[in-house]
């Protein structure tokens, strides 16, 4: 059982349930994009032999993974690939590497179907490594971490012959406060942490990273903007009653970001705020740049909804988003293949978190091509994009009345203005 001492932290838990209830309302399946966050750093072997040790490791391990998707797409369960003496065994002998090996080769098979693939000729090209957290194996079962002055050691079981990989990971020093309080809950079994190690590009260098998974209330506790604060219902009637509740949408394409403000008095968009970067989808230009643009943008659009006095954020449901369908436009196919929609939505729903607002996921469907769509151009001269986030966030407004019952919710910004 987790101990929550300081008053923040509470408030922190108590806003996470609050969110979580309103997902769990919309879709459920949205809950576990709020879970963790992954901050990453770079990974540095001691020595060549434990260099050596690593990569026989992230072979051996994506080697099992691509057997896995192949057994599962024959109808094999998941207790005959992971228990001892399969074949998956044969190659890692170690059945916790295998659970998180089958996680993934889920999550790819899945993926294969979705798109119409032919799981029996999926091609991994990048070698990895995962392995899952559990609060009761001390953080995480095979890979163990230790602080130190400037950088973290990183001990990573080698199954062959039972000895530890020694490593050191340099992460930010902003991250290295919240990373010692992880191991020191890990120590005393209050919380878990995942890990996951692969070979990365970054500025045309390869290097090897890892990626760390805090939860999120442990996250927020260091790096939240705006302090939460919990309501009782009859609190947030009387709020309703008193005060203006306002939504703003967001509308993200390759190129762009629109954003409208909604207030449940008015029925006009307020409070347009728009971003454009043509240049990202262009021929030549660097994709790293082009991500730090967009990230920049929403997190601009996230803090102006914060000042301005919204009480949540309304955006596309990740779960519910249309899948690439390319065409005979070369450019639009560049577009959408440069275009990391699902990752961009994540990571606005944490830049929410951190800014203490709702997130309110709707259906798109509609807000694109449809007669409502045309009606609020022609109604309201709005470009289709910016009508997009206008229904984005009418929708949500309505959908924030309807599944707020009985529970405690977050107060809304102080700066809200009474209703006449």
């Amino acid at each position: 059982m987790m101990v929550i001492q300081d008053e923040k932290t509470k408030k922190i838990i108590k806003y996470l349930n609050l969110v979580r209830y309103i997902l769990k309302k919309i879709n459920p399946e949205l809950i576990q994009f709020i879970e963790y966050v992954t901050i990453i750093g770079v990974l540095e072997p001691e020595t060549s032999i434990d260099g050596m040790k690593l990569s026989k490791l992230m072979y051996k391990f994506r080697d099992v993974v691509k057997l896995m998707v192949h057994e599962l797409y024959k109808g094999k369960k998941t207790e005959e690939l992971v228990k001892l003496g399969s074949r998956p065994y044969q190659i890692i002998p170690d059945c916790y590497y295998l659970d998180s090996a089958i996680k993934k080769a889920k999550l790819i098979l899945e993926g294969t179907l979705k798109n119409q693939g032919n799981p029996m000729k999926i091609k991994i090209r990048k070698i990895f490594l995962d392995s899952r957290g559990n609060k009761s194996d001390y953080g995480n079962r095979n890979v163990k971490l230790e602080m130190f002055n400037n950088y973290v050691q990183v001990l990573i079981k080698y199954p062959w012959d039972g000895t530890w990989i020694r490593c050191k990971a340099y992460f930010g020093r902003k991250y290295l406060p919240l990373i010692k309080e992880l191991i020191e809950l890990a120590k005393r079994k209050e919380e878990g942490y995942g890990v996951q190690i692969c070979l990365k590009e970054r500025n045309g260098k390869s290097r090897l990273e890892i990626h760390l998974n805090i939860p999120t209330w442990l996250y927020l506790k260091y790096f939240m903007k705006y302090d939460p604060v919990v309501l009782t219902l009859d609190e947030l009637r009387e709020y309703v009653k008193n005060y203006v509740v306002s939504i703003r949408g967001i509308d993200l394409n390759s190129d762009r970001i629109n954003s409208v403000r909604v207030d449940d008095d008015i029925e006009n968009p307020q409070d347009i705020l728009n971003f454009h970067f043509h240049e990202v989808s262009s021929h030549g230009f660097p994709k790293e740049k082009a991500w730090y643009l967009r990230l920049s943008r929403s997190n601009v659009v996230v803090r102006y909804a914060r000042e301005e006095g919204c009480i949540g954020i309304s955006l596309e449901d990740l779960t519910k988003i249309k899948k690439r369908k390319f065409t005979s436009n070369p450019n639009a196919n560049r577009k959408i293949s440069r275009f990391p929609k699902r990752k961009w939505l994540q990571y606005i729903m944490i830049q929410c978190l951190k800014h203490g607002l709702l997130i309110i996921p709707v259906d798109p469907k509609g807000t694109t091509h449809s007669k409502e769509h045309e009606e609020v151009m022609k109604r309201f001269g709005l470009d289709k994009h910016t009508a997009s986030a206008y229904l984005i966030a009418k929708r949500g407004l309505e959908k924030l009345k309807q599944i707020l019952i009985k529970t405690k919710i977050f107060q809304p910004p102080l700066s809200g203005r009474y209703k006449k």
